[in-house]
């Protein structure tokens, strides 16, 4: 079995889009072409499924139509047994017009999630295709509910033949994986993809609870929000990037927009030299995110977060 090369920002670019919005047939889909096409433009990859509607097409399509070379994708594969994963693999090279994927990120499931802990079948499986040619790097997806399956890898030493780096919920409000698992991460020097950049909304909006925040979310905000003038960040956008890329072991951040002005500036700020938060700012986070992961987090159903 190869051994994982691990991950860079150079491999992905400081901000990644989320492309649940490109694939939203409620949305018109010339202005999603717009936005894919100033994705490909500006040089930012795209985090997608062919799960997320019609995404997988649109990208293509922009990246065809703008003649700016293939695009850069993590693509989602998962999810129960080998024959599905090496599927979903071959299903996303075909939708996106690619020879192969750059990296994907390892939803792991039933029979997956055994075999990941254990060294399994399914480890083969996506070593063969990494070894093939199909697959470059791999990124494992990590939950709450799933994080005593990736430390139990880490600690056996499975994931460093298979895991180039770990992506999880990870924004100033969310650290979406167990303390323990944080931790080893930490000491494993391992590569983090941050996803959710901006927690799925501006801040206004999460700590009044509109837009359909949970009461989880609204309670957090309320209790980072003074913390944003106090870190001298001129707004939500600043203080999360700030967070995201400066916290330890993060290479890059996946977040959402459906509006092209604010892509630019997602991507302009990400790629300039970026200030760490005040210290006495960070600390503070990272004590609260302790907090929340024993005492909301450990208990939270499968997708609930």
């Amino acid at each position: 079995m190869s051994v994982a090369r691990g991950i860079t920002r150079e491999d992905l670019g400081a901000f990644v889009l989320g492309t649940t919005r490109l694939g939203d047939p409620a949305l018109d889909r010339a202005s999603r072409m717009a936005l894919a096409m100033e994705a490909q433009r500006l040089g930012v990859g795209f985090h997608t499924s062919h799960r997320y509607g019609d995404a997988c097409d649109v990208i293509r399509e922009a990246a065809s139509l703008s003649r700016t070379g293939p695009p850069r994708c993590i693509a989602k594969v998962g999810w129960n047994e080998a024959d599905e994963l090496v599927g979903q693999v071959e299903d996303h090279i075909r939708l996106l017009g690619l020879q192969r994927l750059a990296v994907v990120q390892l939803c792991l499931d039933g029979g997956l999630a055994k075999d990941y802990a254990s060294g399994g079948e399914g480890c083969e499986a996506v070593a063969r295709l990494r070894t093939e040619g199909r697959v470059e790097r791999c990124l494992l997806q990590v939950f709450p509910w799933s994080s005593g399956i990736a430390l139990e890898a880490l600690q056996r030493g499975h994931a460093s033949e298979l895991v180039d780096g770990y992506i999880f919920y990870f924004n100033p409000l969310q650290r979406c994986v167990s303390n323990a698992l944080w931790e080893a991460l930490q000491e494993a020097g391992a590569a983090i993809v941050g996803m959710r950049t901006l927690a799925g909304g501006d801040i206004e909006t999460l700590t009044h609870g509109a837009g359909g925040a949970s009461e989880y979310l609204v309670e957090r905000a309320r209790a980072v929000e003074p913390w944003i003038a106090a870190s001298g960040a001129r707004d939500w956008i600043e203080f999360s990037l700030r967070f995201a890329l400066t916290a330890p072991g993060v290479v890059a951040t996946v977040g959402a927009t459906g509006r092209v002005e604010r892509l630019e500036r997602l991507s302009r700020e990400s790629r300039t030299a970026i200030e760490p938060l005040p210290r006495e700012v960070a600390e503070n986070l990272f004590a609260l995110q302790r907090e929340w992961a024993d005492d909301h987090d450990a208990h939270a159903l499968p997708g609930s977060l």
